[in-house]
């Protein structure tokens, strides 16, 4: 899975994003929510397969073939749960966005 929080946290940081620790802040906040997400957000089938992909680091086709599924069945399972994933930890990104914003302006 750090593979996965890693590709999240390369992504491009909001542009009004002006506290250096920013980047730090935001890749602990991925590391909590994380799991909730994984385990509250994910269909059982999608949270197997990204278990296994990402903790245990197996192959789509060992997934498949240790799930009785097809290959590209895996690959959809996995493609739709970093969607969901994605799309969760766009809206902690922006809440975590807004309270800089109100931690820098108190300060002011």
């Amino acid at each position: 899975m750090a593979g996965f929080i890693e590709e999240i946290c390369a992504a491009p940081l909001p542009a009004e994003s002006t506290s250096v620790n920013y980047k730090s802040i935001s890749k602990q906040a991925i590391k909590q929510v994380l799991p909730i997400i994984i385990e509250q957000d994910l269909t059982e089938r999608q949270r197997i397969c990204i278990e296994k992909r990402f903790y245990e680091g197996k192959t789509q086709h060992e997934i498949a073939d240790e799930l009785l599924l097809s290959q590209p069945t895996v690959s959809r399972h996995i493609k739709t749960a970093q969607e969901v994933i994605r799309n969760r930890l766009y809206y902690c990104n922006a809440a975590l966005e807004r309270a800089e914003k109100l931690i820098i302006s108190t300060m002011n």
